[in-house]
């Protein structure tokens, strides 16, 4: 009986603390885009996206979904979303996208990265000798250094494929075929500004297709910025058949 009394104003004493908790937590919260000075640095809390893309966590982007899970265009995304990842650095897209699809397909990278785990992380994918991955970390990375590091790092099968060498009708049907594969997957690069989003050339992996609505997901890993979102597969296409600024060739 004298222990349960001791747990009684023990609850008590945790209780009144929550208490303090509220008191202490009236931050002032801040909308989307609002740019602030914190430590004397200018500082943005993500951004709103545009018309053109529905947050697949909003009412309709869960009914989109649903309506691809019928069609059965959502395989890949199930062995892809539980190793998405938030690009670490600003111009990782193209790494975390990799690692993310490393983990996903389950390859082994063949050394250990804590203790007796063997895992891919941004920070241990290799680097081919040719390519410098301070370079990357800093302007980010191209279509071909993107196929030569995936393969560098084990991937059995990579197929690089540029805008200005298939028809729009062929790439809706690699975006179906891929979407109904557990074992296949696709990388897109795309200017944002065609989305109306903030922002140049990105890169991150497709994550399905609602056929009926002609509607991709995808699974965009820059989350500091933008969430996951359903997009037209039109507006996809004309953001992926562009040049891209930094090879000045085909996306």
């Amino acid at each position: 009986m004298k222990n349960s009394n001791k747990i009684k104003k023990n609850s008590n004493k945790i209780k009144k603390n929550s208490n303090n908790i509220k008191k202490t937590s009236n931050f002032k919260k801040f909308q989307f885009e609002t740019i602030i000075d914190l430590n004397n640095l200018k500082s943005l809390y993500k951004r709103q996206l545009p018309e053109t893309c529905i947050p697949l966590n909003s009412k309709e982007g869960k009914e989109i979904f649903s309506e691809a899970l019928e069609e059965k265009n959502m395989e890949c995304y199930f062995m892809l979303s539980i190793h998405l990842l938030t690009q670490s650095e600003l111009a990782y897209c193209g790494i975390s996208s990799l690692c993310m699809i490393l983990n996903a397909l389950e390859v082994d990278p063949m050394y250990n990265w804590k203790g007796q785990w063997r895992f891919f992380t941004e920070e241990n994918i290799r680097y081919p000798p040719h390519i410098d991955s301070d370079i990357i970390k800093w302007q980010g990375i191209t279509l071909k250094q993107y196929s030569e590091i995936s393969k560098y790092n084990f991937l059995e099968e990579v197929k690089l494929c540029k805008a200005s060498e298939i028809t729009k009708e062929e790439f809706i049907q690699d975006i179906e075929h891929v979407s109904q594969q557990n074992r296949e997957v696709m990388t897109l690069n795309f200017a944002r500004n065609i989305m109306k989003q903030t922002g140049y050339g990105h890169i991150c992996p497709l994550g399905g297709y609602n056929k009926k609505r002609r509607m991709v997901l995808l699974l965009d890993i820059a989350r500091h910025k933008y969430p996951v979102y359903w997009v037209s597969i039109d507006m996809l296409w004309d953001a992926v058949n562009t040049i891209d600024g930094e090879t000045g060739e085909s996306r």
